[in-house]
């Protein structure tokens, strides 16, 4: 409806309450009629547009109370994805924290581990220093020992072949004395035949 024609049919309406309408002219008549059946279409609208007012504020409240509970329920989805987050947050910072110090922990038993392979490494050198050392003086003691054995066996042939020497002189002797002996013998046997003869 037009707001000017609603304010005229107001004012109108007004008039007619406080003052009435008193006049005799039958297309006045007419106009009252008219003015009436306006008026009650007037209210017929009004209640027409409380009742579609309540309504739509209905609707509205309806509407606004299902966006309210919509907007609650997803503030708590909000909050659990919040809290989710939270948790996989804190879990993540735990295995960045667990992974550091694993890592930390590999690093210590990587030292560790060079340190002890050094360790080894130059306990293998000294014992093979060692060990070349230790034959080095085995075969200074088995060349010590076989040469200490070469001068006793040299002495010792030395002392046999003095021995031999002596004995060949002696023999030599003896041969001599024999072969004196035996023409000794020979003269006196000679003698002897002769006495005999």
């Amino acid at each position: 409806m037009d707001p000017a024609m609603s304010a005229s049919a107001q004012s109108l309406q007004q008039q007619q309450q406080q003052q009435g309408l008193f006049c005799n002219v039958p297309e006045h008549h007419d106009l009252e009629d008219y003015l009436h059946s306006l008026q009650d279409r007037v209210a017929s609208l009004r209640r027409r547009l409380r009742e579609r007012r309540r309504a739509d504020n209905a609707e509205a409240k309806a509407e606004l109370q299902r966006l309210e509970e919509a907007t609650r329920d997803k503030r708590t989805r909000l909050q659990d994805c919040r809290d989710e987050l939270d948790l996989r947050r804190r879990a993540l910072e735990e295995v960045r924290a667990e992974t550091a110090a694993a890592e930390r922990q590999r690093d210590a038993a990587q030292d560790q581990l060079a340190q002890a392979e050094a360790r080894l490494a130059a306990m293998a050198a000294q014992r093979e220093q060692q060990s070349r050392e230790e034959a080095h003086r085995l075969e200074e003691e088995r060349a010590a020992g076989v040469s200490a054995e070469l001068r006793c066996l040299d002495a010792s042939l030395a002392k046999r072949q003095g021995e031999l020497a002596a004995c060949e002189k002696q023999l030599g002797e003896a041969r001599v004395d024999l072969d004196t002996v035996k023409r000794f013998a020979a003269e006196a046997v000679a003698k002897s035949e002769r006495a005999s003869a």
